[in-house]
């Protein structure tokens, strides 16, 4: 394995799928390098699929780390005019992937959504209020007496925007914008909220001004966060092979198998068939989800372990294991990346590569 070169103009010899999951992580990292070449990349890979993925980035790890870049990445995303001020469609990726990288991250809105959606004590409240008139939505949503995620769940079955095949039966996306305007978000955020729920479909976009208001708009510390050394093989991060790539969920799988630590952990606390799923979504706590600038505020360490929590239990892990799980990764990680690079200079030499990147 190596570094990647510093010269991020460099070819990197993979797909769209693996290029797509380093924008992600390298912006979270703000490796910004890493980040302008994989908007580059991406734009010339994917075309404009590339601003929704700019789009769905900001939403999922900025949020309310940095309310005013949303309005520009919805902006930059949205209007060929902006981007044409810019100087045309790839100084706009590059510009906006800079500013992703450098802004502060916050997570909350990935976490919340993941509990609305999938969390056992919210099963009642989903239930409720998919059969509920889109007024009882609003009024949760409007209700600082309810918790976080009960509004968050409001809001999600108020705007109508499908998630896994469900949605609002009465759901109504410009009558929650109008609500969140009511409650005192900003016009411009609550603008950029409705472009970029319209364009990415997801859900994520719509928790950002609840997540504002649960805030109180203010400001709060940013600090750096540590996130596990960079490595590299033929020039890629292997961070980027993750469970959402195919490479990163072959090599993933193979780690579970043939490392001793992991899979004896697995063997007394896992079910078999869910020790690959179960290992895929704690290595991406462990070494896909980290974040270099960090937005403290008084609930966003709550919401990481609701999230994290939430997500774990899904993937098979018992409530009492999922700490002890993220830590044997963590202590083999080495492993796992001996085993993504191996996975990925495969697929290269099965496609003909022959680079000098070891």
């Amino acid at each position: 394995m190596n570094t990647p070169p510093e010269n991020s103009t460099d070819l990197i010899p993979v797909d769209a799928e693996i290029i797509s999951s380093l924008l992600q992580k390298s912006i979270r990292r703000g490796e910004t390098s890493l980040a302008q070449f994989a908007a580059r990349r991406l734009l010339a890979q994917r075309g404009a699929d590339v601003w929704r993925r700019l789009l769905v980035i900001a939403f999922e790890d900025v949020g309310i780390g940095a309310p005013d870049l949303l309005i520009e990445a919805v902006s930059i995303a949205a209007d060929p005019n902006s981007r044409k001020r810019l100087g045309g469609n790839e100084a706009s990726a590059v510009h906006l992937a800079d500013l992703l990288a450098a802004a502060p991250k916050d997570r909350s809105s990935d976490y919340l959504i993941c509990a609305a959606l999938f969390h056992p004590r919210l099963r009642s409240i989903r239930l409720a209020l998919q059969r509920a008139p889109l007024t009882d939505c609003l009024t949760v949503v409007e209700d600082a007496e309810w918790g976080l995620p009960e509004r968050a769940v409001a809001a999600w079955l108020g705007s109508g925007i499908p998630w896994l095949g469900e949605r609002g039966e009465e759901g109504d996306l410009l009558a929650l914008l109008d609500c969140y305007r009511q409650l005192g978000v900003p016009d411009g955020l609550v603008d950029a909220v409705g472009i970029a729920a319209h364009k990415t479909g997801e859900a994520i976009t719509i928790l950002v001004p609840l997540l504002w208001l649960a805030a109180g708009g203010g400001s709060f510390h940013v600090h750096q966060s540590p996130v596990p050394p960079l490595q590299a093989a033929a020039g890629v991060p292997l961070y980027a092979l993750d469970l959402d790539t195919r490479l990163g969920r072959a090599a993933i799988a193979r780690f579970a198998l043939e490392n001793r630590s992991v899979r004896a952990f697995l063997e007394a606390n896992v079910r078999p068939l869910r020790w690959a799923e179960a290992v895929q979504m704690a290595a991406f706590y462990v070494d896909g989800m980290p974040v270099a600038k960090r937005l403290d505020w008084p609930a966003s360490y709550e919401l990481e372990v609701l999230g994290r929590q939430t997500c774990l239990s899904r993937a098979g892990v018992r409530r009492d294991a999922q700490e002890d799980l993220c830590a044997v990764i963590s202590e083999n990680l080495e492993h796992l990346n001996e085993i993504r690079a191996a996975e990925l200079l495969a697929s290269l030499k099965g496609k003909g590569w022959g680079g000098s990147h070891g």
